[in-house]
């Protein structure tokens, strides 16, 4: 690669802030009238430097513009992905066990948004390795190995829209039980 492009990509990768002041000071070197350029004492680099000022001001227009559509593609491309994410996530919910209906139907028959669950409890592991389940920031934690979890926000609006999805079906599982650890429920209704 000519020793030319690689430092021409190397003023691509400066900061968008750098590269914008090098455009505005350019453009006002090249476009300003000669009043203005005079009282900004730009005349001497307008007159010696003409060709590298509008060499400049290309080269960090044309960065400014990469930066601002990259940021535009990678902001693009973050919502497509979250997008794909909470479209599996509500998926996920279609294929349950009645063990996993029976801890997530606790949290929309009471409303709660966090619930202690333990740590060997197989059914909220398997909710977590799903991500339907996450562990709760800020909350204390429980005794004998349980800890706050509180059910995905995207899921938990989905459970609250359809709790069609965690009522057991004829015959499924054991009976209708309490929630997952009784009497260690802390919550935030909504």
């Amino acid at each position: 690669m000519p020793d030319w492009l690689k430092s021409a990509l190397q003023f691509v990768k400066l900061p968008a802030w750098l590269l914008l002041t090098i455009t505005t000071v350019a453009a006002c070197a090249l476009f300003a009238p000669d009043a203005w350029a005079n009282a900004l004492g730009l005349q001497v680099l307008r007159a010696n430097w003409r060709p590298w000022v509008g060499v400049a001001f290309l080269g960090s227009g044309l960065g400014v513009a990469y930066r601002f559509t990259e940021q535009r593609l990678h902001g693009a491309e973050r919502a497509r992905l979250r997008d794909q994410r909470r479209a599996h996530l509500l998926e996920q919910l279609q294929h349950l066990t009645h063990h996993e209906k029976r801890i997530l139907r606790a949290y929309v028959e009471q409303r709660v948004r966090v619930m202690y669950q333990g740590v060997n409890d197989t059914a909220a592991s398997g909710l977590r390795s799903l991500h339907l389940l996450v562990r709760a920031e800020g909350e204390p934690y429980g005794v004998l190995g349980n800890f706050p979890h509180r059910v995905h926000p995207a899921a938990w609006d989905h459970l609250l829209a359809h709790p069609e999805l965690v009522t057991p079906e004829p015959g499924e599982g054991p009976p209708n039980k309490p929630g997952p650890v009784a009497g260690l429920q802390v919550g935030k209704r909504t």
